[in-house]
This record gives C-alpha cells, sequence and structure tokens, in this order.
C-alpha cells in the first residue's frame, strides 16, 4: 500500500474562541451577550476576541514584545472586529497611523481582490498584527 503524506502549512483558525461564564453571572451589568437563549444553551461559552487574552500591563511585555502570532490567529470576522476597533481609536493617534488605518480599511485593502483567499486573510492579519504592534 502506499502512503501519501499531505502536508497543510496552514492552521484552520476560523474556529470561534469562547470562554465559560456560568449562568450564575448572567445578571451581571458587566456582561453582554449577543443572544442570552442561545449562551445559555451552550451552559455561557462566551465569544471572545483572541486579542482579549493580551495584558499590556504584564511584566513580561517590554518594548521588544512581539505578538505570537500563531497562536493568535483571528478569522475573518475577527480581522474585520480588531480593524474597527483600531479605527475607533484613529482620532488619539498621529497622522501616520491614520494614514496606515485608511490603508487598512478592507475595502481598500481587498479593492484589488473580487474573491479573496484564505492567504489574502492570513496577509491582511499579518498587517493587523503589525500595526498594532507598532503602536
Amino acid at each position: 500500500r502506499v502512503v501519501h503524506l499531505i502536508r497543510h502549512p496552514y492552521r484552520y483558525a476560523d474556529l470561534g474562541k469562547h470562554f465559560y461564564y456560568p449562568t450564575i453571572y448572567n445578571d451581571s451589568p458587566h456582561v453582554r451577550l449577543k443572544n442570552t437563549e442561545y449562551a445559555s444553551a451552550r451552559k455561557c461559552f462566551v465569544d471572545i476576541h483572541p486579542y482579549a487574552s493580551i495584558d499590556l500591563n504584564d511584566e513580561h511585555i517590554g518594548k521588544d514584545w512581539k505578538f505570537p502570532a500563531e497562536i493568535l490567529q483571528m478569522s475573518p470576522s475577527e480581522c474585520l472586529e480588531l480593524y474597527k476597533c483600531i479605527a475607533s481609536l484613529s482620532s488619539r493617534l498621529p497622522p501616520e497611523s491614520k494614514r496606515r488605518i485608511e490603508e487598512l480599511e478592507p475595502a481598500v485593502y481587498f479593492a484589488s481582490r473580487r474573491i479573496l483567499k484564505r492567504q489574502d486573510i492570513r496577509r491582511y492579519e499579518r498587517s493587523l498584527q503589525a500595526f498594532v504592534q507598532a503602536l
């Protein structure tokens, strides 16, 4: 029998990231669930953005620290969510950062593409990470 090795260098990162928030806390004003019935049915697994796990006040994070990109891969919707967050802060950033945010606008960044491939999203993700890293 002939066996073939198939290498796939890209990790499937379109899986949602969640944390468990017990039902006892459902009435907390600090928790905003998108659909409480659905969250309750899922035993309160709440969606979380991969970058929400980064604590910039951590003593191990210094100016030379790099994002662990292989761990914090984002789905396309998470990339868009990060872009929207960055864009909402643009008024507080210097002019060169504002220009870069405009370049990262998905309609601008993907203007030459009609169909996006996984590699296009990974490239966009790396651009977003580089922007955040430079802040």
